[in-house]
Parts: structure tokens; C-alpha cells; sequence
């Protein structure tokens, strides 16, 4: 045996081994430092992700709870319509024709509709315009209660069709007839801090931006007999956020007790009244 080249392996493989334990060492070493490092602050995560909300308000008026009851219309009020003919099905959703188109320049802001509403649709100056739906050409309306809208309610909805000319010719509407506050105010989270809460579930992309914010009432409880059925409806941050890329996300968020508010905007049609009803039969 030649020891002399034995003892120069035997040195190689215990150099190699040397430098294998001082890797593993150093990335022990690095992961322990990982770990006893402070994560960054939700503060410097906005930053971090390029993230703005400089028009969010920190402060935010209590509101009630409120008490709703969709409005069952009758014969009295179908004979009451003047310039179109409608009827009453489910007996909360009202279904009419009008006589006479109304031309409309913007659909987008159909400002034209506004003497509609205030002379020949019951109730009609508790909705405001919510948004164009231009594949399916029609405007879509929803109730307010005290100059505070009440975002995506079945009972509170107004559906006007447009033709091809872009002229309202037809509507469908239901309407909540009594609505009452609750004796007593709650306290509400800021818009700031609902959309901290929001942005903390990481479901915020950065470089994005927070372009506006608005308090409305969502209905907490799922309607079950729509004609009959009593909703509670809270309080409800709605917050838009800009995208990088100019699209905006639409975000409602609880403001009594935080949580995220989902959308059901198939349930939202007037089909799903037929549905309730065949049920409750």
C-alpha cells in the first residue's frame, strides 16, 4: 500500500466532509436568524407592495341596524300607473310596459330616466342608478333608505330593459315598503380599518389603489319566504380598488363586525322570486 497517497485521500475526504458540516452550519445559522427577526409591519407591507389609501377616513358615524319587509303590491297600485300596463307577480315583483319608449343618450348615465322615476314608478325616487349591463341591455337600479343605498337586495331592485336603439321600454321592480331602524346605534370600524382587515387576509394585489369608499346596508339574513320574510340589514363598507393594470375589484366588507361580504349576483334575478315561491307552496 502506497500510505502516502492513502493519507492524501483520507485528508480530501475530511476536507470535503469539513466543508459540507460548515454549509449546513451556515444555513442553520441563517434560518435561526430568519426566525428570531421581527415579519414586517402591516405598514410596511403596504409599502412594501406599493399599495395606497390615502383617501380612506379613519373615523365613521354609528349607524342602526335596520328592519326590512318587502312591499306587496296591489291591483290598486297596478291601476295607478299612468303611460304604461303592468302586473303583479309573486305579488312583490311589479312587471310593466311602457307606452312610449324613452330615448337614451348615455346608458352609462341615463340621466333622461330621472322624470321616470319621479312620476310614473312607485316609490322610484328611492332608487338610484346602479349600473349599465350592456351584453343583456339593461340598467339596474337599487333602493336607498335615507340617502344610503342598500347594495344588491332582491327585495329592493329595479331592472329597466332597454331595445336596440337604446330606449327603455319595459321595467320590473320590487320595492321594501317598510323599513325601520333599530333602537340602537352601533359603533362602526372606519373604512381605513375594514380595508386593513381586508388587506391582512392578503387579498389585495399590489400596486393597487383604493379609489373610494361607501357606507350602505346588506341584508344579513337569507330569505326564505320573500313575500313575508322580515330582513335585518347591517351596516356595509363598499370599497373599490384600482388595479395596476386600470381594472377595478368591488369589495363590501361588514362594518359592525368585520368580515367579508360575498355576492350572490345569480340570486339576485327576479327568476329566483318564482323559486321561493314554488318552495314556500
Amino acid at each position: 500500500m502506497d500510505w502516502s497517497k492513502t493519507k492524501t485521500i483520507f485528508i480530501m475526504v475530511f476536507l470535503v466532509l469539513n466543508v459540507f458540516l460548515f454549509i449546513l452550519f451556515l444555513n442553520k445559522y441563517e434560518d435561526s436568524q430568519l426566525s428570531i427577526r421581527s415579519p414586517l409591519s402591516a405598514d410596511e407591507r403596504l409599502v412594501e407592495d406599493n399599495i395606497t389609501f390615502s383617501n380612506l377616513s379613519d373615523e365613521a358615524d354609528p349607524q342602526p341596524y335596520l328592519n326590512a319587509k318587502a312591499y306587496e303590491f296591489t291591483q290598486t297600485d297596478v291601476e295607478s300607473l299612468e303611460q304604461q300596463s303592468a302586473v303583479v307577480r309573486n305579488e312583490i315583483l311589479l312587471a310593466s310596459e311602457l307606452e312610449q319608449p324613452v330615448d337614451i343618450a348615455d346608458p352609462s348615465d341615463p340621466e333622461e330616466l330621472e322624470a321616470l322615476l319621479d312620476e310614473f314608478i312607485i316609490g322610484g325616487e328611492d332608487y338610484s342608478f346602479w349600473r349599465y349591463e350592456e351584453e343583456e341591455q339593461r340598467l339596474i337600479y337599487y333602493q336607498e333608505f335615507e340617502g344610503m343605498p342598500i347594495y344588491h337586495n332582491i327585495t329592493g331592485r329595479m331592472v329597466i330593459q332597454l331595445n336596440d336603439q337604446n330606449q327603455a321600454v319595459s321595467y320590473e321592480q320590487t320595492m321594501m315598503g317598510t323599513i325601520e331602524k333599530f333602537p340602537d346605534e352601533q359603533d362602526l370600524i372606519s373604512p381605513r380599518e375594514a380595508f386593513l382587515e381586508y388587506y391582512k387576509l392578503n387579498a389585495v394585489e399590489p400596486n393597487s389603489e383604493v379609489v373610494e369608499s361607501e357606507l350602505g346596508y346588506y341584508s344579513i339574513i337569507q330569505l326564505t319566504d320573500a313575500a313575508s320574510e322580515t330582513q335585518v340589514l347591517t351596516p356595509a363598507w363598499k370599497i373599490t380598488i384600482e388595479l395596476e393594470d386600470g381594472d377595478r375589484e368591488v369589495h363590501y366588507l361588514n362594518a359592525v363586525n368585520f368580515s367579508i361580504i360575498e355576492i350572490d349576483f345569480e340570486g339576485l334575478e327576479f327568476e329566483r322570486l318564482e323559486e321561493i315561491e314554488d318552495t314556500v307552496e
